[in-house]
């Protein structure tokens, strides 16, 4: 169900019998589709489609017609003034972030932090150590929790990791201080630090941004991607089929900077601390979560929780 469409990517069905009979004389630009019910991006589908050619087509005796319907997901935009919807709807309007989590009010930024600079999650002085108040690991244990049952039961928000004091771990940082603004915290930094080009306004304008976590990404595959079963399956280390070119024009239909790709530009360091550190890497075939070094350097997407 992924590959037919290139994942997402290429958007196209034929219908099969029993074909529909039309008088000859007829113009097809009076046909019209009424949708009664289906699915698309196993989600239920109706409605009505009032036009279904551009311009008139009088159809001949004997002939045969195909007419191609294409249907694909609106994405919701968050705007610089700090509201959010469909951008046809919105028009005059600058986006700057794709809404990821309805639910909860988060949306990533369409621009990299940094124009794209990679940065390390930690500085050597926290090599191989816990860097968080709730740190995973594939085989779980004392104090640490599981990567099998990460999301049903252990993840946290990037914003808390970012912003809390509390989530950083035992003596890692004086206790009045975050990650989102230390330098000891590269990616955590630069997450928080970011600004969109556009200016900001309304509640927007104070709103603080974060290096997401894990679970924020989740959110954000599912939602934008249709990953497969990531809620059921919920691991860490795992690779999930996805709709990867979908996900990616939500962020380039509106001039944004594309996640997705082949090479060592599609991964971006998450706030949760797996084995050392976890990032998110985006292809065009499966989104992965694996683990990493805090040396290492990758690219950083920041999110924001907007009202």
């Amino acid at each position: 169900r992924y590959t037919a469409s290139g994942y997402g990517k290429n958007f196209s069905y034929t219908s099969t019998a029993p074909f529909h009979y039309l008088l000859p004389g007829t113009d097809a630009k009076n046909l019209k589709m009424d949708i009664s019910e289906g699915q698309i991006f196993w989600k239920n589908m109706e409605g009505s489609i009032n036009s279904l050619v551009s311009a008139g087509k009088v159809l001949e005796a004997n002939g045969t017609y195909t007419i191609a319907v294409k249907i694909k997901p609106y994405f919701t935009y968050l705007f610089s003034d700090g509201t959010t919807g469909l951008l046809h709807k919105n028009p005059g309007k600058t986006p700057v972030g794709v809404v990821v989590d309805p639910v909860n009010h988060l949306a990533a930024a369409i621009e990299e932090a940094g124009n794209g600079t990679k940065y390390k999650l930690a500085e050597t002085l926290y090599d191989y150590v816990h860097r968080s108040s709730h740190p995973i690991s594939d085989g779980g244990g004392i104090g640490v929790s599981s990567a099998s049952r990460y999301y049903r039961e252990f993840s946290t928000s990037g914003y808390d990791e970012t912003w809390n004091a509390s989530y950083a771990g035992a003596d890692v940082l004086p206790a009045d201080k975050v990650r989102g603004e230390s330098d000891n915290f590269p990616a955590f930094k630069a997450a928080a630090t970011f600004r969109p080009t556009a200016v900001l306004t309304g509640t927007l304008a104070t709103k603080k941004w974060f290096l997401p976590s894990q679970r924020d990404y989740f959110h954000a595959y599912d939602l934008l991607g249709f990953a497969d079963r990531v809620y059921i399956i919920g691991r860490l280390n795992n690779r999930y089929l996805w709709y990867g070119y979908l996900f990616e024009s939500a962020f380039t239909a509106v001039g944004g900077v594309s996640f997705v790709g082949n090479t060592e530009e599609r991964f971006y360091w998450t706030s949760t601390d797996h084995n050392g550190g976890s990032r998110f890497e985006a292809s065009p075939g499966y989104v992965g979560t694996p683990t990493n070094y805090s040396w290492l350097k990758y690219k950083v997407r920041s999110f924001v929780q907007y009202d």
